[in-house]
């Protein structure tokens, strides 16, 4: 007998018994005990299976564990979130023809007036729907090499150490049986961070004046972008972007199916754009790639992972930030190294837990896609690629009513909440 226990992060713990007797299809069940928080059901796994995960029902709960991190963080020390908004939004044009938003910062606000009263955190706002447009840009700001770098050894650790053979040596953490991420049945062949950019009509950086420092500065860079790239055995390439709404707001998947027990329910709509055969015939390319570098390839973390975590959690923080670094071709912060090792202990224990009570299971073929105002105003449409162009043509209608109530209430002299 042995026991598997997840990082200190996880609730959950694994004790599985060899099976006795005559060796059957049903003898040869591991009895798995779940330590788990209520609602949870227990996933049994036959030794010697390999359970095939598709990436378009799974990566929204990859979004939801980003979203977690950027809402866990933004409050740190993001200037935008802890003061308050002078005049209005100034959209100007840069010198390479990219587009900024410069919002200027006045007195110190609460997190309470920030999340409850708009009109204290930017009082001169055109709505409700523009202040919370703009609170969420900013909390989900930045850290796109930090999170996908993150994601990508946790997707290593968790589904590309396993094996299938029932008598292979494995680590006292890892699970009896093999899994893996296909695209409609085909296998996932490589993974890993694409740097690059993303260039568009709706693209536009934020940027930060202090009127009391009077200095300004720039938040994340459109020209300096990174997302992760999975390619299946045929060699089709696919995008999975989290970090796109701060430079555009556009299109969120709806949370609840993906959201634990155990979480908060101000989930209730994650940022996250698949690119993919699909989605590659009916919207244009906004990305160019600069470079990709593989995660599942890389021979240093997969030994990495092979050995104790916590006594080479220095050692894999620096392997971690010697990645980046290859990545960006910059020096890694001091505050992303502080954070690159916890992230991918608990993107790790999430997943573990997920895998551990078949949760991926009831996830729904494809992620419900919404606008991060359209479910204000009108319930969703269904699920589906074949209702994304109806979504869209719904959001322009709604948004065109929207902007001329909220024009005629300037010129009569009343604000619309």
């Amino acid at each position: 007998m042995f026991t598997t226990v997840l990082p200190s992060d996880s609730t959950a713990q694994i004790d599985v018994r060899k099976p006795t007797g005559r060796r059957t299809r049903r003898s040869a069940v591991s009895e798995i005990t779940v330590n788990r928080p209520t609602g949870l059901t227990p996933y049994y796994s036959f030794p010697g299976q390999t359970d095939r995960i598709e990436l378009r029902s799974f990566y929204p709960f990859l979004a939801l564990i980003i979203e977690q991190f950027h809402n866990s963080v933004a409050l740190e020390g993001h200037p935008a979130l802890n003061r308050s908004i002078v005049g209005g939004l100034k959209r100007l044009h840069q010198a390479d023809g990219t587009a900024c938003t410069v919002i200027s910062l006045g007195d110190s606000v609460s997190f309470d007036e920030l999340v409850k009263k708009p009109e204290a955190w930017w009082p001169q706002y055109p709505s409700a729907i523009d202040a919370r447009r703009l609170r969420d840009r900013i909390t989900r700001e930045g850290n796109t090499l930090l999170v996908n770098t993150a994601i990508c050894v946790a997707i290593l650790a968790e589904l590309y150490t396993t094996t299938s053979d029932v008598d292979a040596k494995r680590q006292d953490w890892q699970f009896h049986h093999r899994t893996r991420l296909t695209v409609s049945s085909c296998p996932i062949a490589d993974f890993g961070v694409m740097a690059g950019s993303v260039t568009g009509p709706n693209i536009g950086q934020l940027a930060y004046y202090d009127t009391q420092a009077k200095s300004t500065t720039y938040g994340q860079d459109p020209n300096d972008h990174y997302w992760i790239y999975f390619t299946t055995i045929r060699g089709e390439v696919l995008y999975l972007d989290c970090g796109l709404y701060t430079l555009s707001p556009g299109p969120v998947l709806k949370a609840d199916p993906y959201v634990a027990d155990h979480l908060t329910e101000r989930f209730t709509l994650i940022p996250a754009f698949l690119r993919d055969s699909t989605t590659r015939k009916t919207m244009p390319n906004i990305h160019t790639e600069r470079s990709r570098t593989s995660v599942l390839k890389n021979t240093d973390i997969v030994a990495a992972l092979m050995r104790n975590q916590r006594d080479f959690e220095k050692e894999n923080g620096e392997l971690y930030s010697q990645f980046m670094q290859g990545i960006s071709g910059k020096e890694t912060s001091a505050r992303d190294k502080r954070l690159i090792t916890p992230f991918v202990q608990v993107t790790r224990a999430q997943i573990r837990a997920n895998l551990l009570n078949g949760r991926w299971k009831g996830y729904p073929p494809e992620p419900t896609l919404v606008s991060d105002i359209y479910d204000l105003i009108r319930p969703p449409q269904p699920s589906g690629v074949k209702q994304v162009n109806a979504v869209f043509a719904g959001w322009q209608e709604e948004l065109k009513r929207i902007e001329e109530k909220e024009a005629r209430a300037r010129r009569t002299g009343t604000k619309q909440h």
